[in-house]
């Protein structure tokens, strides 16, 4: 008979309290058979029952997926939102008891579901129950409970092209899957200049990934007031996602942008962005006292330019 080996990557929380999207949390696990091979591109049925007190404690919620695994044998499902069989998920009272996820599989995609076995859950009740919070005396403002969810959405690996902390991911730390850089969901721009009226070597010289931030600040303090009126300015203005540390991308950082431009756009649809244009944009990265580096998003080319010519501007931010 096969087994399935399982490794628990994300019981984090999803909850999603925007959008009129359902309650969750992820799951992801890796199958293989009893020879240890994984088994790929396969459909299978996956259940999970959560019980409360204790591991062998009683089954307050039972829902059921298919779903098929990778070119990998990774499966992703999201807790809360497969198909119930007893009880309610958005009715759970996360705050007053232990509870604990059991998962069952079927190769076969059917009903012959073989346990794998019972997890205690330890933050993500917490997190979930944040959302009701209001319920509990004094309360807790909407302010908290998304800043609760950012933090814990920090935790899980990003993928290109995922909306996180304001913006489309574009590059991931290849050292931390958990961190990496996102683009703004619409550009700040259509035309502006890159220097504020002054031809001046300001000493944003960096070019390579995560300099930006530094170049915009050199920028901003040579150019001064008002900031709006050209790129790097402009680009540390943006407050998208209630942050205010959005920047001018280097010459790399702009780059990697068109790299993943498909991934990118597709992320900004998604999240009811503007797509990344095929057209020139800024760098913050200086040639010269005269000139600034910008990239054609359509072919990737890039160029020093005249810091007077009016270009297309889209912040970034790490995370």
């Amino acid at each position: 008979m096969n087994r399935i080996y399982t490794f628990l990557a994300a019981l984090l929380l999803t909850a999603t309290t925007f959008a009129q999207a359902p309650d969750g949390f992820n799951y992801q696990a890796l199958a293989r058979d009893s020879a240890g091979d994984i088994i790929v591109n396969t459909t299978i049925a996956v259940q999970f029952d959560l019980r409360e007190t204790t591991a062998a404690g009683t089954i307050i919620y039972t829902e059921t997926h298919n779903t098929t695994t990778n070119d990998n044998g990774v499966f992703n499902l999201v807790v809360g939102q497969g198909t119930p069989v007893t009880g309610v998920f958005n009715t759970i009272d996360w705050a007053t008891d232990s509870h604990f996820l059991e998962v069952s599989i079927d190769l076969a995609n059917g009903t012959a579901f073989t346990s794998l076995g019972t997890t205690q859950l330890l933050s993500v009740p917490y997190a979930l129950q944040a959302k009701t919070a209001s319920a509990l005396p004094g309360g807790i403002d909407q302010a908290y409970i998304e800043d609760l969810e950012a933090r814990i959405s920090a935790l899980e690996p990003a993928a290109i092209g995922d909306y996180r902390v304001g913006g489309v991911v574009f590059w991931i730390d290849p050292s931390d899957n958990t961190h990496g850089l996102v683009c703004a969901i619409d550009d700040q721009s259509a035309g502006i200049q890159w220097y504020n009226g002054s031809f001046t070597a300001t000493g944003a010289t960096n070019e390579a990934l995560g300099t930006g931030s530094v170049n915009t600040n050199f920028i901003i303090s040579n150019q001064g007031s008002p900031e709006t009126n050209y790129a790097a300015g402009l680009a540390r203005a943006y407050n998208g996602g209630g942050y205010n540390d959005w920047y001018l991308p280097s010459k790399d950082e702009l780059n990697e942008m068109h790299l993943n431009k498909a991934a990118i756009d597709e992320g900004l649809l998604a999240n009811s962005g503007t797509t990344l244009s095929t057209n020139y944009y800024w760098s913050s990265s200086e040639d010269n006292s005269n000139n600034a580096w910008i990239q054609y998003l359509g072919t990737g080319n890039q160029f020093s330019n005249s810091k007077n010519g009016l270009r297309r501007v889209r912040a970034i931010r790490a995370f």
